[in-house]
């Protein structure tokens, strides 16, 4: 397992080389000049070329890329073009917000869809199957910035009822922070959440059509205890793969929900930055998301190994 963890931790090196650089390229082939927002509307070319030498912006773009690297292994980012407030700095004080909208969001997803897929599975094409499967339909075939939308208009402006945007810390006033919190974190968890009952749906009728439950239910062991003990266990490889690509999923894809909702996380700075050419500050925020990935699939391969011990992550074999 040690040996393991250590490879993969040494293949995140190869992945963020190779990302950092593609992101820095394209960020800067992208239209559009730093020098002459940081300058102003009205600055003379003069003026604009002298702010592109402060910023070191006509330099040749691989040395740009170097030094840039050269920094980020020292943990420096480099300095915000917009406001001169360290990088790394700025995006940290957007984190916190984030990933406390994010996980909200998984919370939600799992204590609604894990219960609702185990019932759905019980009777395949049952009322309940048929009444869950059909439910799950609309948050799929919705987008959940439109929900979130409708969300506001009822419950904020109609209902008055939940604020229709803002954000309070948990640290600092739980109540109040849960009032921001459930329209942004239900709009975000809305596609993912339905996604999440038909897999679970799906891989416990196959759990539950596999002898040794059959064999259970013989012994006269409760249906209930059959799915909850054996049925779930064995079920939730697949639900497990797909909570990962949800957790990496709900925090790049928060960035129309942050909008909508004035959320100072990640999602809203990336846009922000976009728009004003702070090259060093998106480049920062698509380096996290890019090892927040990385790190979100290590951590499923090594959930496997707990769920299932047969699972060998070390010699990536299934005992038989």
């Amino acid at each position: 397992m040690t040996r393991y963890v250590i490879g993969r931790l040494a293949q995140f090196v190869p992945v963020l080389l190779l990302s950092s650089f593609l992101i820095f390229m394209i960020l800067h082939l992208a239209p559009g000049d730093p020098a002459s927002l940081v300058a102003g509307e009205d600055a003379s070319p003069e003026a604009i070329a002298q702010v592109r030498r402060e910023l070191g912006l006509d330099r040749p773009v691989v040395v740009q890329f170097i030094d840039w690297l050269g920094g980020v292994l020292t943990g420096d980012l480099g300095t915000s073009y917009v406001n001169g407030q360290p990088a790394a700095e700025l995006i940290m004080t957007r984190v916190g917000p984030t990933l406390q909208l994010a996980l909200t969001s998984i919370l939600i997803a799992v204590v609604i869809a894990i219960p609702l897929g185990c019932l759905a599975a019980m009777r395949p094409n049952g009322v309940v199957d048929r009444l869950v499967t059909t439910l799950t339909a609309l948050p799929i075939a919705i987008p959940n910035f439109w929900l979130a939308i409708i969300g506001i208009l009822v419950f904020a402006l109609y209902l008055g009822i939940l604020p229709a945007g803002g954000y309070a810390s948990l640290t600092d006033n739980p109540g109040e922070a849960a009032k921001y919190l459930i329209l942004p974190a239900f709009a975000l968890a809305s596609d993912q959440m339905a996604i999440l009952i038909r897999y679970c749906r799906t891989a416990m009728i196959e759990a539950l059509s596999e002898d040794y439950i059959r064999t259970a239910v013989a012994k006269g062991i409760s249906r209930v205890r059959v799915v909850v003990r054996h049925g779930l266990r064995n079920a939730l490889i697949p639900v497990v793969t797909m909570l990962g690509i949800m957790l990496g999923h709900m925090l790049s894809g928060a960035v129309i929900i942050e909008a909508i909702f004035a959320w100072p996380g990640l999602g809203r700075l990336l846009v922000q930055s976009i728009l004003n050419r702070d090259y060093l500050v998106v480049q920062g925020i698509l380096l996290l998301m890019v090892a927040w990935f990385a790190l979100i699939n290590l951590i499923v391969d090594l959930v496997y190994g707990g769920i299932d011990p047969r699972i060998r992550l070390g010699r990536r074999e299934v005992a038989a």
